[in-house]
């Protein structure tokens, strides 16, 4: 299994790409401008990235909490706090 900084690598040609893409698309020729863009295309990949991680890591908490596995394995597993697991009850 790949780890998180693995998954975005594989990614990141694809990111170039479709930053390439918009700027052409969208006129944008100056470097500041191309280089804002992509620092915020980037930060909101990243984060879309978590948030989908998370997602998935509650969806399979909430299935070992109704196979009565032990929170604190449940927390091993997915990488969710103690309290994040408690609040999914």
């Amino acid at each position: 299994m790949m780890n998180d900084k693995e998954i975005l690598e594989k990614y990141k040609n694809e990111i170039d790409r479709d930053i390439q893409r918009y700027c052409q698309e969208n006129g944008i020729k100056q470097d500041i401008e191309k280089e804002e863009f992509a620092q915020k295309y980037k930060v909101n990949f990243v984060k879309g990235f978590y948030e989908g991680c998370n997602k998935v890591a509650i969806e399979v908490a909430k299935a070992m909490l109704l196979d009565g596995d032990a929170i604190e394995k449940i927390s091993k597993i997915t990488g969710l706090t103690v309290k994040e697991i408690e609040k999914l009850k």
